[in-house]
């Protein structure tokens, strides 16, 4: 199986790529996290409807925004421990000694209102299985 990339590493890129992975017939992306990409998730979401793409995101904010579904680590517990370790270390553990943690708290969330503007059924299993979903 061969995965098409569509690099871009700015705003302005967005289109181009979009019209190169509709031009390849993609009908799926994923949003790699990145910081470049947060502030501008609606517009990729529009996007996404514009060319009919299913979209997906690696928290659940993307989909709060308008992406199709995501799945990933939830923040909220990942700074919840965040703030373990930075007690930790204030009580003077040396931050190299603690050990490295795997996000161990991951959740699905599932936007109806994009699959319905995309004619998608989304299985209730799946929508059953959900830890948001957006109505």
């Amino acid at each position: 199986m061969e995965v098409p990339v569509a690099y871009v590493s700015t705003v302005n890129e967005l289109e181009g790529a979009f019209t190169s992975l509709n031009r390849e017939r993609i009908g799926t992306f994923i949003v790699l996290p990145s910081g470049l990409f947060d502030p501008h998730i609606p517009q990729i979401a529009r996007l996404a409807l514009q060319y009919r793409m299913a979209s997906i995101g690696t928290s659940a904010v993307y989909a709060e925004r308008g992406m199709l579904l995501s799945y990933g680590q939830n923040y909220n517990a990942f700074s919840r421990k965040t703030a373990i370790y930075v007690d930790k270390i204030l009580k003077g553990a040396k931050a190299g000694e603690l050990p490295i943690e795997q996000p161990m708290i991951l959740e699905l969330a599932i936007n109806l209102v994009t699959a319905r503007q995309l004619d998608l059924a989304i299985p209730k299993e799946l929508i059953s299985r959900a830890d948001r979903v957006i109505e």
